[in-house]
């Protein structure tokens, strides 16, 4: 459970670069700084927490869902539930509506009602199990992501200088 939760916050990038920190509830658990690397299908995390160190025995983790990247000192999970390839798609084009078929028969929904608010809701055989709310700054980046059902979050702490 955790694994997912993790795997779905930290696949959130934006466009431009910046600092966002990760917390599973409530605890802080890591840190993402280069949220552009979602263009070339993986996200690298610095781990803060020092049991999910522990757990990870790496001090940085990274999910990828295309070729596997090259980093030292990097403990690599698979995107199989494609959340990366989901968030790629918010950030990239914002549908209104779209429903999308994803590892066998789960269903992923996607609502953007507006520029600055879109939900997904992943459903596996007629029940959610992931369901969440992305905030857009006024700069048309990623300002939070607020993973409902799995109670994670990802929120901008600073612009990268």
């Amino acid at each position: 459970m955790l694994k997912r939760v993790l795997l779905l916050f930290l696949l959130v990038s934006s466009i431009v670069q910046a600092k966002y920190t990760v917390t599973y509830r409530g605890f802080t658990i890591a840190e993402i700084d280069d949220v552009n690397s979602l263009h070339q299908e993986y996200l690298r995390l610095k781990v803060t927490s020092s049991v999910y160190k522990l757990m990870s025995g790496e001090p940085y983790v990274c999910y990828y869902f295309g070729g596997k990247p090259d980093f030292a000192q990097t403990k690599f999970h698979m995107d199989y539930q494609r959340y990366l390839a989901v968030f790629k798609i918010i950030l990239e084009q914002r549908p209104t509506y779209q429903q999308l078929l994803v590892c066998g028969e789960n269903d992923v929904i996607i609502q953007c009602p507006t520029r600055d608010v879109c939900t997904y809701v992943y459903d596996e055989a007629g029940k959610p199990f992931s369901k969440g709310t992305i905030l857009f700054d006024e700069n048309d980046e990623i300002y939070s992501i607020e993973d409902t059902h799995n109670h994670a979050k990802i929120v901008k702490i600073a612009d990268a200088p």
